[in-house]
């Protein structure tokens, strides 16, 4: 796992000077962390390429990037794992081709050369990667499949830079200037969904494409596509023999390292499933979680403890109190490429930090929940679509179910929140509902908060997401979640809080050949009205303890609201006061004051989200923006 950089002129050049080199210098700098044993430069003059290297596999210094062929025509910097490699080499070997490391960025190398952009679907694994032909004066950047690794670029009408990170990319002096767009989805999602970012005209690869650059510009094209048609499929025996053995390869093949492989380990259907194969392919499994103190209703601690004890691992708890998860906001936030307000990412944070101290390498169970149906929100529209007199008579009781109490650290707080949101989403068409479900604030305050009309831009920008969502398909907004939450959430979440500590993390259920045969289930075996990831119930449930499958959904939260409202309230009144807000010029005062009374005066909980994305943002835009221009 590691860092790269590059800068590519379109129009090869026989002057120039170093200064492209110092730029490339500093953008790995910025991103020391995503590699810090070891940093390698080539400068080309119109092509420079830049790598930190995080050692994983062959730990020698040999396997240390740029990594250029024999004949010194072909350049790769990799960011990533290619875990058939072993297939891989067999075959260029008995091609010709022959080896100096025994590391997959060679692999790749030579592949790249023998099958130019073909290469890419042949790769089993997660990558960034930009291969350079030094004689033709070309470049291909591509990305992996389902965006586990992140990479970003910015063109103009003379060059093409890109790095693993924003903080890298910003490093070569590109434009910054506010997409609006892309912050008003920010507010109502989070996140701001790819390819847009929150500066206009810089991108992020799209998961599964590649960029091709030549003296004539660049290309971009689309190299995988995953939304298979469903199967008709009804033998349970086979499909589930099949499921068992693709994650159990998918795992096998995730735990090759030279170095120490742990597993995370919540309680949790999906990290214990992981770690239930891991164990079985270790002497000793390494296993982690995190026990959230002075929170019950958030800490999974007993159920982790319980998997752990029943798999046979060597189980770390890492107590965290409130006060060092506040702590970490700090880290997390100085850490921002562009606003993101998924706080999970600061348990995240921690979590890392603490499992870098014993393993290099951590296997994760994402995934599970975009594949096999495992959120609140797809029972939701599971039920609305199959419904019955609840359905047809709550949307009346919409009144009297707002007044409710809601919250997300109690039991029924929680059960209050979701009966709202339910509510609310049965008056919407499908595609309305899963937004409404999918989303974090309401869409039109969202709008309200913003000095410029968006509507019309970001209407068109989130129907790319959920323009295939079909009532008659429900694995179609299972394929809507893995195009918007997976990608720019869930797995950017991951590597970003991950990378920042140096840890590498690996989600098995993100294996292609996994994705590909779930994706052509049929729904029954992924959820129905009172269950959720059926078919991983009915292959594990007798290799994990019951509690495993019996206990409700519950995600790896922080007490958000309860840090909002007491211990961050000081910070949000500060940050957000309109004297001391700077970013007046995209965001209205007066209805940020607004969605602050109705959290902290009127007690809406509902708002909590929204105030975190405020206060993100807007440091943000002071610390990060501003400072940095």
């Amino acid at each position: 796992m590691c860092g790269i950089a590059g800068e590519y002129y379109f129009k090869p050049s026989e002057t120039f000077d170093n200064s492209g080199e110092v730029l490339l210098r500093n953008a790995l700098n910025a991103m020391k962390h995503r590699g810090p044993d070891d940093q390698g430069i080539l400068s080309l003059g119109t092509c420079s390429l830049g790598h930190n290297r995080l050692k994983i596999l062959d730990l020698s210094d040999a396997a240390n990037q740029p990594m250029r062929d024999s004949t010194g025509r072909y350049v790769i910097v990799f960011n990533g794992e290619i875990f058939n490699h072993r297939e891989l080499r067999i075959d260029l070997q008995e091609d010709g081709h022959s080896f100096r490391t025994t590391s997959d960025t060679e692999v790749l190398l030579q592949l790249l050369i023998r099958d130019k952009e073909k290469a890419i679907a042949k790769l089993n694994g997660f990558f960034a990667f930009a291969f350079f032909d030094i004689e033709d004066h070309e470049i291909i950047i591509a990305r992996d499949r389902f965006g586990e690794k992140p990479l970003w670029y910015y063109t103009d009408d003379k060059k093409m830079v890109f790095a693993s990170e924003l903080k890298g990319l910003k490093e070569f002096n590109i434009p910054r200037n506010i997409d609006v767009v892309s912050l008003s989805m920010f507010f109502q999602f989070s996140y701001i969904p790819g390819p847009h970012s929150i500066y206009s005209g810089v991108y992020k690869l799209e998961p599964g494409h590649y960029l091709y650059a030549s003296r004539s510009g660049v290309q971009q094209m689309e190299w995988y596509k995953s939304y298979t048609d469903t199967a008709d499929r009804t033998d349970e025996g086979r499909i589930i023999s099949e499921f068992r053995q693709l994650l159990n390869d998918a795992v096998k093949c995730r735990m090759q390292a030279d170095v120490p492989v742990g597993c995370f380990l919540s309680g949790g259907m999906d990290s214990s499933v992981i770690a239930r194969i891991a164990s079985q392919n270790t002497h000793q499994l390494r296993t982690f979680s995190i026990a959230i103190e002075d929170q019950p209703y958030l800490d999974e601690t007993p159920f982790a403890v319980e998997v752990a004890s029943y798999i046979g691992s060597k189980h770390e708890v890492i107590p965290i109190s409130n006060a060092t998860m506040r702590d970490e906001i700090a880290t997390v936030w100085e850490n921002l490429d562009e606003p993101f307000a998924d706080s999970s990412s600061i348990a995240v944070s921690l979590l890392s930090r603490k499992v870098k101290e014993h393993v290099t390498v951590a296997l994760s169970g994402d995934g599970a929940d975009e594949l096999l149906g495992g959120y609140n929100k797809h029972t939701a529209l599971w039920r609305s679509l199959h419904h019955g007199m609840a359905e047809k008579f709550l949307p009346y009781f919409l009144p009297l179910i707002d007044i409710l109490p809601e919250s997300r650290t109690s039991n029924r707080g929680n059960k209050f929140r979701q009966l709202k949101r339910y509510a609310r989403g049965l008056n919407l068409s499908l595609k309305g509902r899963y937004l409404l479900w999918a989303s974090w604030a309401d869409e039109q305050i969202c709008e309200e908060l913003l000095t410029q009309e968006v509507s019309v831009r970001k209407g068109a920008r989130i129907n790319m997401f959920v323009q295939d969502i079909l009532a008659s398909d429900f694995n179609s907004v299972l394929r809507a979640d893995q195009k918007l939450v997976l990608t720019n959430d869930m797995l950017t979440k991951v590597d970003s809080m991950s990378m920042l500590h140096s840890l590498e993390v690996r989600p098995p259920f993100l294996d292609y050949r996994l994705v590909e045969f779930i994706n052509s289930l049929p729904v029954s075996f992924k959820v129905d009205k009172n269950s959720r990831k059926i078919l991983l119930q009915k292959t594990f449930a007798g290799d994990l303890p019951h509690n495993v499958f019996s206990r409700p959904k519950r995600g790896f939260e922080v007490p958000l609201e309860q840090w909002l409202r007491n211990e961050l309230k000081p910070t949000v009144l500060s940050l957000l006061d309109p004297k001391s807000m700077r970013s007046v010029e995209f965001i209205r005062p007066e209805a940020v004051k607004n969605v602050l009374d109705l959290f902290y005066q009127n007690k809406k909980s509902e708002y909590t989200s929204l105030v975190y994305s405020l206060v993100v943002f807007e440091y943000w835009f002071q610390n990060k923006h501003l400072r940095e221009l």
